[in-house]
């Protein structure tokens, strides 16, 4: 009986420590969106300001880049050096050292250079299954009489908005986001179970993007960037192959047009090569990712549970309700009927 006291009183201490630890995260995911929407409000009044007070007219495509990437760059900019403050004793400061030597990777994995081969391209499976998964839901909304405005982001109008918008997609916003969710938020978690690390950042990721069209583009690749990073010990493997999969995605669209047929050809030899390329990885890695599920399920308490006690915190509530509040505007202003 004594030994049954003991072990309820230290899964106590246990889900505490949860709870602890996704009160600073959470608090870090929701300042990621709330000082976008500050720095974007901010933007807005002042390029007002100036167009109305000093006669200067800005481009549209300015204006774009100024309220939605801009805001994103400002805040993240800002929030990682409050990130490292938040979470220095959760983090491993380790895993921020990018050109380290993937010992741990080569311990675990025979082939280390076929496991990053396969792990960059595998990305562009997942671009494939989103893909189907997004032509499912528009089809149905169609099929119901509605349709989707998407947010009109080409700046090809301007070389120089078009520049900085690809800087910011293929470079800025990779190595930002991977250093938020893979850096902060899995490596804060990777202490109660590498499983729970990989969902807890892969949910993560999802809802950050604030648009429910792409939950599963965030969740589904969150998990491969995850399974990469818990196996390679540093976040570098996942930002080459966040890097690479923005690239590949956006520049074809941005040289030669979004329904170009260059674009359109290319889209499709990247997608399906990389179904196959998906497939492989699953085929050899598969079994080391249901593996680490195993692994923890066997440990001190099962992975459900400690996702539950993650988002009972007020920290986590507050993400959840911005989260809600933002794709319930998102569908009011983008999904119309026809």
């Amino acid at each position: 009986m004594d030994n049954q006291i003991i072990y309820q009183q230290d899964k106590k201490m246990y889900f505490k420590r949860i709870r602890k630890t996704a009160l600073k995260v959470c608090l870090v995911l929701f300042l990621m969106n709330f000082l976008a929407i500050i720095c974007a409000t901010f933007i807005s009044m002042v390029i007002m300001a100036i167009q109305s007070g000093m006669g200067i007219v800005f481009s549209e495509d300015f204006i774009k880049f100024s309220q939605v990437y801009l805001p994103c760059i400002l805040s993240e900019i800002v929030l990682i050096p409050i990130g490292f403050v938040l979470l220095r004793d959760e983090i491993d400061i380790s895993w921020f050292n990018i050109f380290s030597k993937n010992d741990k990777l080569s311990n675990d994995i025979q082939n280390t250079k076929r496991f990053i081969i396969l792990a960059i391209f595998s990305i562009f499976g997942v671009s494939f299954v989103v893909t189907q998964i997004m032509s499912f839901i528009l089809n149905g909304l169609d099929s119901m009489g509605y349709k989707v405005i998407m947010p009109d982001l080409d700046f090809s109008s301007s070389v120089g908005t078009q520049v900085m918008g690809i800087i910011y997609m293929c470079i800025i916003a990779p190595v930002f986001e991977e250093i938020l969710l893979r850096g902060f938020v899995l490596n804060s978690f990777k202490k109660y179970g590498d499983m729970t690390a990989i969902l807890v950042s892969a949910i993560a990721f999802a809802m950050i993007h604030m648009n429910p069209l792409q939950i599963s583009v965030g969740f589904l690749s969150g998990l491969l960037l995850g399974f990469v990073t818990i196996k390679t010990g540093n976040i570098g493997l996942a930002m080459i192959i966040h890097i690479t999969n923005n690239t590949l995605n956006s520049l074809p669209a941005e040289i030669f047009g979004q329904y170009s047929v260059t674009t359109m050809i290319f889209t499709l030899v990247l997608m399906f090569s990389g179904v196959l390329i998906l497939a492989r990885f699953i085929y050899l890695y598969g079994r080391k990712f249901t593996q680490l599920y195993r692994n923890e399920s066997k440990q001190y308490c099962g992975v459900c549970k400690k996702l539950l006690h993650t988002a009972l915190t007020f920290t986590s509530i507050l993400f959840i309700i911005e989260w809600i509040v933002n794709n319930v505007l998102f569908i009011v202003q983008n999904i119309v009927k026809k």
